[in-house]
């Protein structure tokens, strides 16, 4: 399901890593969006470590989404890999399914 999911940026296919090999989960948001919301709700249902990034807030979150995203269009998640590389998604059902299935891999591990 993740290989088929694509960075927006640049076309190319959102690789399906080990838990461990993602450094780091971000959200990039804003209050009043829904999308954002929704996505909100599934990172608190799963427990996630994911660092929220209010770009109205603080315009810097605005900027690094922009200039690394490539557009200004929220929910977006920079998922960082342990390897330095960064990948960012788009669309919340994206975000969620990307979310979900990472989940299942943190699960697998723990147990």
């Amino acid at each position: 399901m993740i290989s088929q999911l694509f960075s927006s940026t640049k076309k190319t296919p959102l690789k399906t890593a080990p838990s461990n090999s993602v450094k780091s989960l971000a959200l990039y948001y804003y209050d009043g969006c829904p999308f954002c919301h929704i996505t909100q709700q599934i990172i608190n249902k799963t427990g996630l470590d994911v660092e929220l990034r209010h770009i109205r807030r603080v315009e810097q979150f605005r900027k690094e989404l922009i200039k690394h995203g490539g557009k200004s269009q929220v929910p977006c998640l920079r998922i960082e890999q342990s390897e330095g590389e960064e990948q960012w998604l788009y669309e919340s059902q994206d975000i969620i399914a990307f979310l979900r299935a990472y989940q299942q891999l943190e699960d697998v591990e723990i147990a």
